[in-house]
């Protein structure tokens, strides 16, 4: 292949980056569909019978499978087109994005620029800080108590009366994916644990971080040099990508968190640590409440957070998040000023 050919998707405009990013992203995402509709078949299902599959009544044979074709689909949905996007825009040869290029000329040094590996884009970097590992693990799992308040109040949010046939809508798509979950959670052995772990906190938090932080978040951030702006705008679409109505708000402050983590220490690794342990302490969590013979794992989705507690995890989030940045002393990456 020659130089001639390869895509520099650098020298093209933004717009046309998005368009490159969103077709990659439909491609894997046709595949991944294409795929499960293989592994269905090849279980023994007819078109009839899954256009008619009731997802809240699973057999344990087919929880299995449903398991097998998540960690498929979240692969090719999230890691795949991440890493061909960060292979595209770390290729030698290409010249320094504008944003790294915004940054050279503010930081007055080539510190910020990944100049090397075919996935340098995606700032894997190491080594990481110890320090600030143990703190971004204290911030994500201290604000648990916060993020689930935010639940609360978006459970309150009452749509338009015209639109209360879309509401009742999403009330009912929201149910029957708590059930999913539930059915999902629901493990005897360790085995079954590890596959939860696999399938719900490992591959997520590699995945969606790879994609939302490592690619979306800094494409918008060189697009429009307004890094923030860019944090809150992925924290938002990498929300309502999980297409959850009533879990918005928390998600999107749980998303703008790593993205905050991410954007003060440079490195992705951080995120996918934070992600890896919202996630992995819930599925553990559940676990061990249900091994107690707790019914439901010990959740109660309807109970209230005391105040206290919710303040208590709100000043680890915000005193926990100011510890970290300055873990980085990055004055050229201001910790609010958009």
């Amino acid at each position: 292949m020659t130089d001639n050919s390869i895509i520099l998707l650098n020298e093209k405009s933004y717009l046309t980056q998005l368009l490159y990013l969103l077709g990659i992203f439909g491609g894997c995402f046709m595949l991944a569909q294409a795929i499960t509709v293989v592994m269905m078949l090849a279980a023994g299902y007819d078109l009839e019978s899954l256009q008619n599959l009731d997802l809240t009544n699973l057999a344990p044979s087919e929880i299995l499978l449903y398991k097998w074709m998540q960690i498929i689909s979240s692969i090719l949905l999230f890691v795949v087109p991440a890493l061909i996007w960060g292979y595209l825009k770390s290729k030698p040869g290409s010249k320094p994005s504008n944003w790294d290029t915004y940054l050279l000329e503010k930081e007055g040094s080539e510190s910020s620029i990944n100049a090397n590996g075919k996935w340098s884009y995606l700032k894997l970097r190491g080594p990481l800080k110890i320090t600030a590992v143990l703190i971004a693990i204290l911030v994500t799992v201290g604000s648990l108590a916060f993020m689930g308040f935010t639940k609360q109040i978006n459970d309150m949010l009452v749509l338009p009366e015209f639109l209360s046939g879309l509401e009742e809508m999403m009330r009912t798509m929201e149910d029957e994916g708590e059930k999913l979950i539930m059915m999902f959670l629901e493990v005897n052995g360790i085995g079954g644990l590890l596959l939860n772990i696999l399938m719900i906190a490992i591959i997520p938090a590699i995945g969606e971080e790879l994609l939302f932080r490592g690619a979306l978040q800094q494409l918008v951030q060189e697009w429009t040099k307004k890094p923030h702006l860019a944090i809150w705008l992925t924290a938002a679409l990498f929300s309502f990508f999980h297409f959850q109505f009533y879990g918005f708000l928390p998600r999107m402050f749980l998303g703008a968190m790593f993205g905050y983590l991410f954007y003060w220490s440079g490195s992705l690794w951080y995120p996918i640590i934070g992600h890896f342990m919202n996630n992995g302490f819930q599925v553990v969590g559940y676990y061990v409440a249900q091994s107690m013979g707790m019914t439901d794992g010990g959740l109660d989705v309807d109970a209230t957070i005391p105040i206290p507690a919710v303040l208590i995890s709100l000043a680890i989030l915000v005193v926990g998040s100011i510890i970290f940045y300055k873990q980085f002393n990055r004055e050229e990456r201001p910790l609010l000023e958009v």
